[in-house]
Order: structure tokens, then C-alpha cells, then sequence
């Protein structure tokens, strides 16, 4: 078994108890209603079936420098349309894990500064501030969008 086969059945096993302790802490909105929408029904009736994709992805993904695990091309990651959303795979694996549900003001953020990077021990969610902090601490490449000329 390489370490590649060891993390993505790590990772499949992280997911399943993220899930499950999402679906044992039932997300409650501020009435106390359970909390409607992709995320919670994924984590309650999907678990299993999310972390089986992401086992998928990780052992599909290409050797990067850094111990990068890419998917994607150039500075495009790669998104995938999964129950009707459509999402890049490194937001996918990075939610899953953490047991979270997307939130405003939350990103998933790169450690690695590599977009294409879905290796899991290099994402971690967190604000966008802390984002941009870390792009000009690390001096990363920021995407040079078209002008429109």
C-alpha cells in the first residue's frame, strides 16, 4: 500500500465521522429548526458517498511539487457538479473534513499557495482575510485577470 493509498483511506474515514458527528449534532438554525440545504442533507444522507468521492479524487490527483496532490490545469482547479452543485474539488474535500457548513466571510484556504492542490493536510477553512494575509505574507502568485481591451 503506497502513502498515497494510506492518506485517501484516511481521509475516507475522517469524512465519515465529520459526517456522522454532523448528523449526531443535527445543525440547528437560530428557531431551532434543522438547518435545510446541500450541505446538511450531504453530511446526513450522502456521508458515505462523499467520502468515497473524495477517496476517488485523492488517489486520481497528480504528483505537485510541495507534496501537492493536483487537480486542474494551469490556474483553473478542477470543479466537479455532484447532486445538483457544482464546486472545486479542494472546497469539497476541505468542508467535508471539517464538518462545517460554507458560511459568509469563510474560505477555503491554501497553506501550500498552490490552487490546483486538494491534499487535505494543505487546506484548512478560515476567512478571507486571513487569506490575503497569507498571499502577501508569502509572497503568492495573484491571477492576472483580462482587462477587457
Amino acid at each position: 500500500m503506497t502513502s498515497r493509498d494510506t492518506l485517501a483511506d484516511q481521509v475516507r474515514l475522517d469524512v465519515i465521522n465529520a459526517a456522522q458527528s454532523v448528523c449526531e449534532r443535527r445543525v440547528w438554525d437560530t428557531l431551532g429548526e434543522p438547518v435545510e440545504g446541500w450541505w446538511p442533507q450531504t453530511f446526513l444522507h450522502y456521508g458515505q458517498e462523499l467520502a468515497d468521492k473524495i477517496q476517488v479524487y485523492i488517489l486520481a490527483a497528480r504528483s505537485g511539487s510541495n507534496d501537492c496532490l493536483e487537480m486542474g490545469q494551469d490556474e483553473n482547479p478542477q470543479r466537479v457538479f455532484w447532486r445538483g452543485h457544482r464546486q472545486k474539488v479542494y472546497q469539497l474535500i476541505a468542508w467535508a473534513l471539517a464538518g462545517d457548513i460554507p458560511r459568509r466571510g469563510l474560505v477555503v484556504r491554501h497553506k501550500c499557495d498552490n490552487r490546483l492542490c486538494i491534499h487535505p493536510q494543505h487546506l484548512e477553512v478560515g476567512t478571507q482575510s486571513a487569506n490575503l494575509v497569507d498571499q502577501q505574507w508569502s509572497g503568492a502568485r495573484r491571477r492576472k485577470w483580462p482587462s477587457g481591451e
